[in-house]
């Protein structure tokens, strides 16, 4: 989006000007980091997904480096990414106007999701890293 919409520490809109239908999905679910919280914990405790399709989903991870990202390994829509000292499971994502990010740990059963509409922090990444710090934060904060 250089030299389309500039940066800029004022609100913008960038409806106009960001393809967001070249995203085919992204940004089109409408959910709060609660619902989001509650969705990750029933699939990690079996109340989303039969064991079978679990495993799918969580079993065949691949190594993985995205730059700007904490993820080290990737699957069938769950990332192994590396938070608060822990690895964590779950999905992130980035947008122009959003970043959130969601994640469980299943040694300590932390399940943990927050949203920003400041977006990723880095106007050239759609990854969540304008939230990373913030969640090594609250993982150490409620892990201590």
């Amino acid at each position: 989006m250089d030299g389309v919409l500039p940066y800029s520490d004022d609100l913008q809109d960038s409806s106009d000007v960001f393809p967001y239908s070249g995203a085919y999905g992204c940004g089109d679910m409408v959910a709060t980091p609660e619902n989001l919280t509650r969705f990750i914990r029933g699939l990690f405790g079996g109340r989303v997904l039969d064991a079978n399709h679990f495993e799918e989903m969580f079993g065949f991870r691949v190594p993985a480096n995205y730059p700007g990202t904490r993820m080290c390994e990737t699957g069938a829509g769950l990332f192994k990414s590396a938070y608060g000292d822990r690895m964590f499971f779950g999905h992130q994502g980035s947008i122009p106007g959003y970043v959130c990010v969601m994640q469980h740990d299943p040694e300590s059963g932390l399940s943990i999701s927050l949203a920003s509409n400041v977006g990723s922090g880095n106007r050239l990444s759609f990854q969540a890293s304008g939230l990373h710090n913030v969640v090594d934060d609250v993982i150490k904060r409620i892990l201590r």
